[in-house]
């Protein structure tokens, strides 16, 4: 089977990247070792090819000019490049993620395949607030017209199809995956007493705010505890120019000033380190779809206080793999994450029932047939002429 994804994400040397280019790399990787062909196509500043054990990079260069008319233009490059690569050699299937779905080229020769994790539309409906219309309008103009569906998580899938008028049974919920050969396996001898860790974009959306006024509640009580937030910042949304972080750190009383550690974009093996040594690891995110910084403290084993949205039911069972809080309550996250910290035995607990679950639910190990069996079925049903709800209306379209 030859498979070409879609995305700009996949982790290169230097570059930043976010959950989709890491859940992607893992997947792509198991099929290559699998004996199956992966090629990852992207829009870059110019023509490039490289490689990743085995899978195949390429990038092409990016139309430029107003943002309306460009995404069109990257349509038409996108279509070109995958037209292009079916000529040079077999491609059996073609997936998007659902944040790039603007680039999907219709009338292709071989299924398309979307794979939600959360679109904009859905992401502005879960925090209230208005969609941008353009993007909104690509998203419902296009993400019916692909073949076949997955959903990072149950809760994705069924919201998705509400709002694109889909059919929900039809989206098959694939998790993200794990590599647990990359985690070593939890060791309580690591961990540093009161030592809080938060990993995730700083930004408003990840209960950062809240998350601060929850960490001055809980000083009040553990006095010796620490919190130390690893991932990139990001802009205000109603305050452009405006960093996150330096916005924590103006509200950040002086008091708390020695115990509260930004510690920006680290590379993977410090994220590891700091996750070894953290006694919680706390993420009270407004939205997520399947976190992929919550599925790595849970291969890590460690005690999670995670923000009780959307399909976190999914992820962590309450009490036993780690704590729900409400993440706009700080109160109720302090309280959570002072429970961890004063009970060493739940504490314990919940950190092995988590691994069991990255182990038994989330591995690359137990992900892969499922996703393979997707493909596979996806394909079984293009070759017998079999079209699902929401494919194209007319194969032969172009744009």
């Amino acid at each position: 089977m030859h498979i070409i994804y879609t995305t700009h994400e996949y982790p290169r040397p230097g570059r930043a990247h976010g959950g989709i280019g890491r859940k992607l790399q893992i997947l792509a990787r198991h099929l290559v070792q699998a004996g199956h062909r992966v090629t990852v196509l992207g829009l870059g500043a110019a023509d490039a090819e490289d490689s990743d054990q085995g899978v195949r990079i390429r990038e092409v260069q990016a139309a430029r000019g107003l943002p309306g008319v460009r995404i069109f233009l990257n349509r038409r490059i996108v279509r070109r490049a995958i037209m292009q690569l079916i000529k040079e050699t077999q491609v059996d299937l073609v997936e998007f993620q659902d944040s790039y779905v603007g680039l999907m080229p219709l009338g292709l020769p071989v299924p398309v395949v979307v794979r939600f994790s959360n679109t904009h539309t859905l992401y502005a409906a879960k925090l209230g607030r208005k969609p941008r219309f353009f993007r909104s309008w690509l998203e419902k103009r296009y993400l019916p017209e692909a073949f076949a569906y997955a959903s990072c998580s149950a809760h994705v899938a069924d919201t998705t199809a509400r709002l694109f008028g889909l059919d929900h049974r039809i989206i098959r919920v694939l998790y993200n995956p794990i590599d647990l050969a990359e985690y070593p396996p939890p060791d309580v001898r690591k961990i540093c007493k009161g030592m809080v860790v938060f990993v995730g974009t700083v930004y408003w959306v990840k209960g950062v705010f809240e998350l601060m006024e929850a960490f001055r509640l809980v000083k009040q009580t553990h006095p010796g505890c620490s919190l130390y937030l690893l991932g990139r910042d990001q802009q205000l949304p109603d305050r452009p120019g405006t960093s996150t972080m330096e916005e924590l750190k103006r509200r950040l009383p002086a008091s708390l000033a020695d115990s509260v550690h930004f510690m920006g974009h680290q590379p993977r093996a410090t994220v590891l380190d700091y996750l070894a040594k953290a006694e919680v690891f706390v993420l009270p995110s407004y939205s997520e779809g399947h976190s992929n910084a919550v599925t790595e403290a849970q291969a890590m084993g460690k005690a999670i206080v995670f923000g009780a949205n959307d399909a976190a039911a999914e992820v962590i069972e309450h009490g036993v793999s780690g704590l729900l809080a409400n993440p706009r309550d700080p109160a109720d996250i302090a309280w959570q994450v002072c429970r961890v910290l004063d009970d060493t035995p739940l504490r314990d607990a919940m950190g092995l029932a988590a691994r069991r679950l990255a182990e038994t639910k989330f591995s690359i190990d137990v992900l892969l047939s499922a996703n393979l069996d997707f493909y596979e079925t996806t394909l079984a049903k293009w070759r017998d002429g079999h079209r699902v709800q929401g494919a194209s209306r007319n194969p032969a379209k172009k744009a």
